[in-house]
C-alpha cells in the first residue's frame, strides 16, 4: 500500500489554478491495482471537491494471451456553485464538474517476434458518452529495425445532442543499429474526425501527415539532426471543401563541450503552399547531461510558428523553452538513485 499527496498550481493572465490530492495505491492481490483519492480543485469558478476511484485486474488467459479489466469512477463530493467566466472555455488545470464512470477491456498477445495488444472503453458521463477502441501492433526491434502500426477509434454522444467521431491511423518506423552513425524515426498519421453541432451542422476534417526525424553522428562531439514534415489536409463544412498542402523542413546542430554539457543552434521553415505563407523558427540552446540517459537543455527562439501536428519535430514557437528527455532501459532507475546518493 502506497499513500500519496500532491498540490499543484497554474498561473496564468486571467486566472490561477490549484489543485490537491492525497489517496492510496495499492495491489489489494495477484495482477491487481487499486487506487482512490480525494481532490479539491479552486478555479475561477470557485472550489470543488471529487473523489476518484479506479481498480485494474490483469489475468493470464493462454501461455501467449493476457488480458485485463479497468474500472475508473470520479464523484463530485462539493460544487462551487458560482458561474465560469467563460461556459465555453475548460478549466486550465483538473476537469469540469463532469462526473464519470469508465469500463475497459484489453487483451494482448505476445509473439516471438511481435506483440498485438488491443483495448475497447466505455464511458458514460453527465455531459457525454464516450465509446473507443485501439488496436495497435508492434514488431520487435531487429538488426536495428523496429516498426508499428495502431488505430484508434472513437464515438462520443453530448448532452446538447451534438455528436462526434474522430480517430488515427499511425505507421511508425524506427531504424537505428548499434554500429552506424544514423538514426531515423519515421511516423506518418491519417487523422479524421467529423463533428455535428447543436444545430445539425456537419463539419468533417481529414490529415495525412509524415514526419521524419533523422540525425547523425559526425564524430564523438558533434551531430546534426534534420526534420522533414508534410501535411494534407481536407477540410468540409456542410456542402464545401477546402484542402491544402503544408510542409516544414529544418535542421539542428549539437556541440559537445564536456561529457556534462552542450550547445546547440537550429532553423526550421515552415511553408503553406495555398496561402504562399513561409515562416521561419531560428534559436539557440544549452544542455546538460545529468547522468546517463537524462538530458536537461534550456533554449531561446527568435523567431517561430506553431503547427500541432509537427510539434514533435522540434520546439519552433517563439521565445524560452525547457527540454527535459530520460531512457528508460533496465539500468535507469539505478541511475536516478546514484544520481540522487551523490547530490
Amino acid at each position: 500500500v502506497n499513500l500519496f499527496a500532491e498540490n499543484e498550481w497554474t498561473f496564468g493572465d486571467s486566472q490561477d489554478t490549484q489543485m490537491a490530492r492525497a489517496g492510496v495505491r495499492a495491489t489489494p492481490w495477484s495482477n491487481a491495482q487499486m487506487n482512490t483519492s480525494v481532490n479539491q480543485e479552486t478555479n475561477e469558478s470557485g472550489v470543488r471537491s471529487f473523489a476518484t476511484l479506479g481498480l485494474t485486474q490483469g489475468f493470464p488467459i493462454s501461455k501467449r494471451w493476457s488480458g485485463d479489466i479497468a474500472f475508473d469512477h470520479a464523484e463530485t463530493i462539493r460544487t462551487p456553485g458560482a458561474t465560469p467566466f467563460n461556459p465555453n472555455v475548460p478549466v486550465a488545470q483538473g476537469t469540469a464538474d463532469n462526473d464519470f464512470t469508465a469500463v475497459s477491456f484489453g487483451t494482448t498477445y505476445n509473439a516471438p517476434s511481435y506483440t498485438l495488444n488491443n483495448r475497447v472503453e466505455l464511458r458514460t458521463a453527465e455531459q457525454e458518452d464516450k465509446v473507443g477502441a485501439i488496436v495497435n501492433w508492434e514488431r520487435n526491434l531487429k538488426g536495428g529495425v523496429g516498426y508499428s502500426a495502431t488505430a484508434k477509434m472513437f464515438r462520443t454522444d453530448r448532452s446538447d445532442n451534438s455528436e462526434l467521431l474522430d480517430g488515427d491511423v499511425r505507421f511508425s518506423l524506427a531504424y537505428r543499429p548499434l554500429q552506424s552513425r544514423w538514426i531515423v524515426l519515421n511516423r506518418l498519421d491519417f487523422v479524421f474526425d467529423s463533428n455535428t453541432d447543436i444545430l445539425g451542422i456537419k463539419t468533417r476534417q481529414r490529415k495525412l501527415i509524415e514526419n521524419l526525424a533523422a540525425n547523425m553522428l559526425i564524430d564523438n562531439r558533434n551531430q546534426v539532426s534534420f526534420n522533414f514534415g508534410l501535411k494534407y489536409v481536407v477540410d468540409k463544412f456542410d456542402q464545401d471543401e477546402y484542402s491544402g498542402i503544408t510542409n516544414l523542413l529544418g535542421s539542428e546542430f549539437r556541440h559537445d563541450l564536456s561529457d556534462k554539457f552542450d550547445v546547440g543552434a537550429h532553423i526550421h521553415t515552415h511553408y503553406s503552399a495555398n496561402a504562399d505563407v513561409l515562416k521561419y523558427s531560428t534559436g539557440v540552446s544549452f544542455g546538460w547531461n545529468m547522468t546517463r540517459n537524462i538530458w536537461l537543455s534550456l533554449g531561446y527562439n527568435f523567431e517561430g510558428f506553431e503547427d500541432n501536428d509537427f510539434s514533435a519535430a522540434s520546439y519552433t514557437a517563439t521565445g524560452p523553452y525547457i527540454r527535459f528527455r530520460m531512457k528508460f532501459d533496465q539500468d535507469t532507475m539505478a541511475d536516478v538513485n546514484d544520481l540522487f546518493r551523490s547530490n
